[in-house]
C-alpha cells in the first residue's frame, strides 16, 4: 500500500486516507453482497415441515481447574443440556 501512494506521487500523509478507503470498502463488500446478491429461500412444498436441527447440543461438559496437581478441582462434571430437541425445534 505504501508503494502505491509513493508511485502515484502522493504525500505520504495521504497513506493514512488511502489505508481508510481501503478499510471502508473492505467493510462495505459484505454488506452490499448480502443486500443486493442475497439468493432467496426454497419453498418449502404444501404439506411439509420444514426441519429445524438443534442449533447447540452439549453433551459431557466439563470444566477442570489446575488438572493434574494435588489441587486439581472439577467445577462442572458431566453436564447434559436440559433442552429436549423437541423443544428446539418449534
Amino acid at each position: 500500500m505504501i508503494q502505491i501512494v509513493l508511485t502515484l506521487g502522493l504525500d505520504s500523509n495521504d497513506l493514512k486516507l488511502f489505508s481508510a478507503l481501503v478499510v471502508a470498502i473492505f467493510l462495505a463488500v459484505p454488506y452490499w453482497k448480502n443486500r443486493y446478491f442475497r439468493s432467496k429461500p426454497k419453498a418449502v412444498p404444501a404439506g411439509e415441515k420444514r426441519r429445524v436441527s438443534p442449533m447447540l447440543e452439549l453433551n459431557g461438559l466439563y470444566k477442570v481447574f489446575n488438572a493434574g496437581t494435588v489441587n486439581e478441582k472439577r467445577a462442572i462434571d458431566a453436564w447434559t443440556s436440559p433442552w429436549k430437541r423437541e423443544t428446539l425445534s418449534r
